[in-house]
């Protein structure tokens, strides 16, 4: 057997215990918002869930479901007589279907959002 594997988790690991007690000390605190840059401004909002990486995620995959609806049906335009209509369906249906199962995941996430904005005023309080 092979101990390779081992010794990559135990290394890891111990990198990954050592990259959380720095992100802990240097990244995280609000005391040290001010004077971080504008990668580390991001990874202390990614870190504190001021920003929700999984809103960006769905909003790419959208864009990228309509586009290719489009261009798909697009291309069933030219494919044959029987696709022809298919191909309407695609360009007008699908970019509309999409919408709105991601309209349905966004306000899941912009409800969560909204809970950690309200939750927030609160703590000011």
């Amino acid at each position: 057997m092979d101990a390779y594997p081992f010794i990559a988790i135990i290394i890891g690991s111990l990198l990954g215990l050592g990259g959380t007690i720095t992100a802990y000390i240097l990244i995280i605190p609000e005391d040290k918002k001010a004077g971080l840059n504008k990668f580390l401004l991001f990874l202390h909002d990614v870190f504190t869930f001021k920003s929700l990486l999984l809103e960006k995620i769905v909003r790419f995959f959208y864009v990228l479901n309509t586009i290719s609806c489009i261009t798909i049906g697009f291309f069933l335009l030219f494919a044959g007589s029987t696709m022809t209509l298919m191909g309407f369906a695609m360009i007008i249906i699908a970019p509309v279907v999409v919408r709105l199962v991601y309209e349905g995941f966004m306000m899941f996430i912009l409800l969560v959002k909204n809970t950690i904005e309200i939750n927030n005023k609160f703590e000011k309080k």
